[in-house]
């Protein structure tokens, strides 16, 4: 029972499935999981990247965009000491090239398709260029060199349950756990490692902050590449128990109807997806009695969008909170309050959040 200490990421897997087996925790298209699923996959995809060679501090590289497969397979490398890495399929053959030969997976599991696109040859070109990638899965379809994601990772291997269980005892708070890189605005795109404590710690205050519960419904279609996906809204339902609904794009139409078929509570976003979701037709008429917080960040908000939105929040009582964070700082380090006012919402991004420090320089 050493997962009680809640120290790892892993941890909050294993505690929702002790506690709430049969709550939802994962939901991608038709499928759905329970927590109980989650910490069943989690460990049947821990145990076959051991088998397929994958040691402490080895990457684990995930080239897709949200869906089931992504908590699951970010869960499963930290249980064993293992880093996570998301890569993203809209990335061009050279933007791979330069991640994966920099971050060296031990194993590349990835989308055979995107958005219509066949990535089959690049992801045949990535492995035959690679040598350092020890086993490829490849979800949705045959590539050659390559074996079924859930073939390979549905195998028992109860003889590897000794060991799954030696590995994950061995794991330590400030392991490296997440690899993440910065969007090279100023250069080539730099790598930044979080450990197990950093994200827990950020995530520990964001959800006072966001007022982000168990059982809550948290919208999920950034990039997997993304300190939001992976951290702020990802890892943040996880943390209270709630449930990930993933997209693998933003659709400002489809997104939408989540809102009501899902009955989601949390909704994250930049500004440009909210303003895109304004000018769809129906967004007059949709219900938004379930949500409890919009909330945004990576520019500032227009007038137009705060305004729309504090008229729902007025009806419903649901929170608009706004901050700033970063990929290199693990998620949301300042934060508006409840109740803020319009003039604080459309100028600032809140106030640094105890126990962060904030240093203002002047070049």
């Amino acid at each position: 029972m050493y997962w009680k200490r809640l120290e790892l990421t892993w941890h909050y897997v294993e505690k929702w499935a002790a506690e709430t087996p049969d709550a939802e925790a994962l939901v991608f298209e038709d499928t759905r999981l329970t927590w109980a699923d989650f910490k069943k996959n989690m460990d049947l995809a821990a145990k076959a990247f051991i088998e397929a060679g994958v040691k402490k501090g080895d990457r684990v590289a995930l080239l897709s965009m949200a869906r089931t497969e992504f908590p699951v397979t970010y869960m499963a490398a930290n249980k064993i000491g293992a880093i996570w890495l998301g890569l993203n399929p809209k990335f061009t053959l050279d933007e791979l090239r330069f991640q994966i030969n920099d971050s060296k997976p031990a194993v590349l599991v990835a989308v055979k398709d995107f958005a219509g696109n066949d990535l089959s040859e690049t992801i045949r070109t990535l492995t035959k260029e690679c040598p350092f990638i020890k086993k490829l899965l490849v979800i949705g379809g045959n590539v050659p060199g390559a074996e079924d994601y859930a073939a390979f990772i549905n195998k028992p291997r109860e003889n590897l349950d000794t060991e799954l269980e030696k590995r994950a005892s061995a794991v330590n708070q400030k392991d490296s756990a997440l690899l993440m890189y910065t969007s090279g605005s100023t250069g080539k795109p730099k790598g930044v490692v979080h450990t197990h404590y950093s994200i827990i710690e950020n995530i520990k205050v964001e959800i006072k902050k966001f007022y982000f519960h168990q059982g809550g419904r948290a919208l999920l279609h950034f990039p997997i590449n993304h300190v939001a996906a992976d951290v702020e809204i990802g890892f943040a339902a996880i943390m209270v128990g709630g449930c990930i609904i993933c997209m693998d794009r933003f659709d400002p139409a489809a997104s939408l109807a989540m809102v009501e078929k899902e009955k989601l509570n949390v909704i994250g976003q930049v500004p440009v997806m909210f303003l895109l979701q304004m000018m769809q037709p129906n967004f007059k008429d949709i219900d938004w009695s379930n949500v409890e917080l919009f909330a945004w960040a990576g520019s500032a908000a227009p007038k137009a969008m705060i305004d729309t939105l504090s008229a729902i929040c007025k009806k419903t009582g649901a929170n608009l909170i706004t901050g700033y964070g970063s990929t290199e700082v693990c998620g949301f380090v300042t934060y508006t309050e409840k109740g803020d006012d319009e003039e604080t919402l459309l100028t600032t991004a809140g106030k640094i959040a105890p126990p962060f420090e904030l240093k203002i320089v002047d070049d």
